[in-house]
């Protein structure tokens, strides 16, 4: 694979506002959406970056007038003009931001969106050789579209996933994402209530959903995906094999590919996202998904190419783990678990995925209520 070694160009950089880390956040929501990210400044000194996304990880969705900008904000890297393409990529995919700051001279300039790293993708041809079936995520998760938002929201919140594709008794009918749910439940002046409240809004998710479903074949290049992504704006494709949904392709899992590549490996396995509390867990980790790569590989149809793992250590002081475990004929299994033990959350993740992986499902419903679930997919 080629790799872009050469540096951001600073076309790359555009404009942002700044505010001071004891802002309310309120003041700073309108200009999220004008420019994809704010910068977030203590004193002169870079704090963090507020986005769409940072503001999505509150579990509560009723943010108070002088809730301080500071709780939002993510110490993502900051790209200068020594970052290469490549690492910039990297930074994206580890970070999970739609956009990072840009510092030259010693001060932040502005911002750099994660759809120019596309375009520069698509210009330099870096993964063009890859077909969308071969990095895709499997199984699809899906809610039926009478379930409520406080069940997708649930369902959300459990299996760390951002987006859910919603059934109807035809088919797939739309897309429903966590911004989908912030921004509905605040043009409705209603709070999003947290998976243990009892009490559920009356808004169905076929109600909220964005029924404008973006596809691609499981056989086209990722180089037809990139340009889906940006030509429509969107960070999120079904992918489709014999005319049903498959799959799910990503930003993220297009930027995994140069991480896979950039990445030291050992027997096919690369970690990303270690700092120093859970670097001490780095061989722990290897061994144990050595290890279910083997046991996975024993079974007839079932080969392993390879898996990643994100490993990140969250605010509230627990661990989450977001495996891929990439196969010969289905793209990759995702699974994302979390909670206080590192090794707990480990061997969830691999449990799931083992599951997953024996059972061959491509579509896994959310809801609870199975008398919602089509007959005909039924689990």
């Amino acid at each position: 694979m080629k790799l872009a070694f050469q540096p951001i160009p600073k076309e790359f950089v555009s404009g942002t506002e700044f505010f001071d880390s004891k802002s309310p956040l309120t003041k700073a929501i309108e200009k999220v959406s004008k420019y994809g990210a704010v910068v977030v400044l203590n004193g002169k000194d870079y704090f963090g970056i507020v986005d769409e996304r940072s503001i999505q990880a509150k579990k509560n969705l009723d943010i108070g007038k002088r809730e301080s900008i500071s709780k939002f904000a993510k110490k993502a890297p900051v790209l200068d003009s020594s970052t290469s393409i490549d690492k910039a990529i990297i930074d994206f995919y580890e970070s999970g931001s739609k956009a990072l700051a840009y510092r030259e001279e010693g001060k932040i300039k502005g911002i750099v969106h994660r759809n120019s790293l596309l375009k520069a993708m698509l210009s330099l041809h870096l993964i063009s050789d890859y077909k969308v079936q071969e990095i895709m995520s499997t199984p699809i998760l899906a809610i039926n579209e009478d379930a409520n938002l406080s069940q997708a929201k649930a369902a959300m919140d459990k299996n760390r996933v951002k987006r859910l594709i919603v059934m109807s008794k035809k088919g797939a009918s739309g897309i429903l994402t966590y911004k989908d749910i912030m921004k509905y439940l605040m043009q409705s002046r209603r709070r999003v209530i947290t998976p243990r409240s009892s009490v559920q809004p009356n808004i169905s998710v076929g109600e909220a959903s964005n029924r404008n479903i973006y596809t691609i074949s499981k056989d086209a290049s990722i180089d037809d995906a990139i340009r889906s992504f940006v030509e429509n704006k969107v960070s999120s494709l079904m992918v489709v094999g014999d005319s049903k949904p498959i799959g799910v392709v990503t930003v993220k899992d297009v930027f995994e590919v140069i991480a896979k590549e950039s990445s030291s490996r050992e027997n096919r396995i690369t970690l990303s996202g270690l700092d120093s509390y859970t670097k001490e867990y780095e061989e722990d980790i290897k061994e144990n998904l050595s290890a279910l790569m083997e046991k996975l590989n024993r079974f007839h149809k079932i080969q392993t190419t390879g898996v990643s793992a994100n490993v990140k250590r969250l605010k509230d002081k627990n661990y989450e783990v977001k495996l891929r475990i990439f196969l010969t004929e289905r793209g990759a299994v995702s699974i994302s678990t979390a909670g206080y033990s590192m090794e707990r959350v480990l061997n969830d993740a691999i449990n799931k995925a083992y599951g997953i992986i024996r059972n061959r499902k491509e579509i896994i419903y959310m809801s609870h209520k199975r008398e919602n679930v089509p007959e005909e997919d039924a689990e």
